[in-house]
């Protein structure tokens, strides 16, 4: 799947257990070279650094479902995502389910773009 930089990033964060309901949205735009980079490779393994160049690399490993799902984990920290994706070009979406805190009354929503380096 190749190379790709982190330029955008949006979340929905909803928690349901206030009165009225709070909604807080995070929008970002990332500048080239100041974002996370994610490295897919041809054998199923993966890596992710925060930033162009950083020697900070954290190795991972991937499997597609079908064509608009991936499942791909890093480390040996939280569960595998699996966010289902769409590449239009060089832009690569990644559309995560809703991530549930403690309960099903507070969640968030994300969104990431990547752009294509190589």
């Amino acid at each position: 799947m190749g190379t790709w930089e982190l330029t955008h990033y949006h979340e929905v964060d909803v928690d349901s257990s206030t009165s009225p309901i709070t909604i807080n949205v995070s929008d970002s735009n990332l500048v080239h070279g100041n974002a996370q980079i994610l490295k897919f490779n041809s054998d199923s393994s993966c890596s992710a650094q925060p930033y162009e160049n950083s020697l900070n690399v954290i190795p991972g490993a991937y499997s597609l479902i079908g064509s608009d799902t991936i499942n791909f984990i890093f480390g040996p920290g939280p569960p595998p995502q699996r966010p289902m994706y769409t590449i239009q070009g060089i832009t690569l979406t990644f559309s995560y389910p809703p991530h549930y805190l403690y309960d099903s009354l507070h969640y968030f929503l994300r969104t990431e773009t990547y752009t294509r380096l190589l």
